[in-house]
C-alpha cells in the first residue's frame, strides 16, 4: 500500500502496481473477520436516464428492474422540472437518472419497461445514450430549444382549452395517494424507442 485517505465515506487506497489493484478489485479484502468488496477508483459507470416515470413508482422496484441490465452503483435521484418560477422550482419531472454498471459495456442500454399497475399499463424508458430532442431526433438539444421547431405548442402539450394529458389519466395515482401499494407486473423489452 503506498497510500490511504477517507474519501466521501470511503476508504481510497493506492497501490504500487496495477496488476495488484486488479487482484485486489476481482478478489476482494477481509477485514476483521468480514469480507469488503473492492471497487477501482475510476468506475466505468453509465449514466442512465429513466423516463416517463410517475411519481408513485417507487426508487427501490426501478432498481430491481434494472439490476437485471448490471449493477446500480448511485441512488436513483429525481430531475427537476425545470421551472423557472420560484413558485414551481420544486416541482419534478417524470424523469430520474442513475449510474450502472451495465451487463454489456459495449452496446448502449434502450430499455422499454411495461408496468401494469391497477389495471392501466405504464411504459417506463431507460437509456444511456445521449439525449435525444424530441421533437427531430437530433442529439445535443431538447424539443423546447428544437432550431427546426416551428410550432410554438411542443409535441405532447396541450393546445389551448384542451385538458392536459394528467387529468385524464385516472386510477393509480389516486390509490397510491390512499396508501395502497400498487400490485405491478412488469415487461422488459430492449428497443431503440
Amino acid at each position: 500500500v503506498k497510500s490511504a485517505a477517507r474519501m466521501n465515506g470511503a476508504v481510497v487506497i493506492f497501490l504500487d502496481q496495477v496488476e495488484k489493484v486488479n487482484r485486489v478489485v476481482e478478489a476482494g479484502l477481509t477485514v476483521n473477520d468480514m469480507f469488503v468488496q473492492v471497487l477501482p477508483l475510476t468506475q466505468p459507470a453509465t449514466k442512465v436516464v429513466l423516463s416517463n416515470v410517475p411519481s408513485f413508482i417507487t426508487d427501490e422496484f426501478l432498481s430491481r428492474e434494472l439490476s437485471r441490465h448490471g449493477k446500480v452503483v448511485s441512488p436513483i435521484k429525481n430531475i427537476l422540472s425545470g421551472c423557472r418560477s420560484q413558485l414551481l422550482k420544486h416541482v419534478l419531472s417524470h424523469r430520474r437518472h442513475l449510474y450502472m454498471i451495465l451487463n454489456n459495456r459495449n452496446v448502449e442500454l434502450n430499455l422499454r419497461f411495461h408496468v401494469k399497475i391497477d389495471d392501466y399499463e405504464y411504459v417506463i424508458f431507460a437509456s444511456s445514450s445521449a439525449m435525444k430532442c424530441f421533437g427531430c431526433g437530433e442529439e445535443g438539444h431538447t424539443v423546447g430549444a428544437c432550431p427546426g421547431r416551428g410550432d410554438p405548442t411542443p409535441p405532447g402539450r396541450a393546445a389551448a382549452g384542451e385538458p392536459p394529458a394528467a387529468v385524464l389519466a385516472g386510477g393509480s395515482p389516486a390509490a397510491a395517494a390512499a396508501g395502497e401499494p400498487p400490485a405491478a407486473e412488469v415487461a422488459a423489452e430492449e428497443s431503440g424507442f
